[in-house]
Formats: C-alpha cells, sequence, structure tokens
C-alpha cells in the first residue's frame, strides 16, 4: 500500500485477499449486535408483561403481550397506512407536504 491514491495490481490483489476476513468479521459483528438486540427485546417484554416475576410469560401474559403489540399495529396503520391496504409502502412512510 503506498499512499498513492490508487490502486495498483498488487494492492488490488491484496484487498481482494483480505476481503473475506472482513466480510466474516463484519457477519460477525452483525450476529452479535442481533443477539444483543434480542436480548434486550427479551428483557423488555419480560419487565412489562411478565406480572408474576417467574422470568416466563404464563398464558395470560402472552395474551396481554399479544394484545399489546395488535393493538400498537392498529395504530401504526391508522397513521400510516393511506391507502388503507392493511400494508405500509415505502410511499406512505414519506412526510406528508404541509
Amino acid at each position: 500500500m503506498n499512499k498513492d491514491g490508487k490502486l495498483d495490481l498488487q494492492e488490488q490483489a491484496a484487498e481482494k485477499a483480505s476481503r473475506p476476513a472482513w466480510e466474516a468479521a463484519q457477519r460477525a459483528r452483525a450476529e452479535k449486535a442481533h443477539q444483543d438486540l434480542t436480548a434486550r427485546q427479551q428483557q423488555l417484554v419480560l419487565e412489562r408483561f411478565d406480572t408474576n416475576k417467574d422470568g416466563k410469560l404464563n398464558t395470560t401474559e402472552q395474551n396481554a403481550r399479544d394484545t399489546w403489540h395488535a393493538a400498537r399495529r392498529r395504530e401504526f396503520l391508522a397513521k400510516y397506512d393511506k391507502n388503507g391496504d392493511g400494508k405500509v409502502s415505502p410511499d406512505e412512510l414519506q412526510p406528508t407536504p404541509k
């Protein structure tokens, strides 16, 4: 790497050879972030819905969670589903001009 702002053939070959390791590292970072997020989401669900604090959701707690999620979905659709088709397209997420 001669820092001339251009990749010569040797630099191109080195970059190509290092790409699999870089991609593997990126995948590992993404997987770790996903695991951290999933664990945090599970923690938040338990904090909100595990009313008997036993570390798991029983049927009543699961129903409360499902009802809450359904209500949030209805609110989201009411706000953003401008054409009423039950889906939100990228166009519907664009801000409405004032």
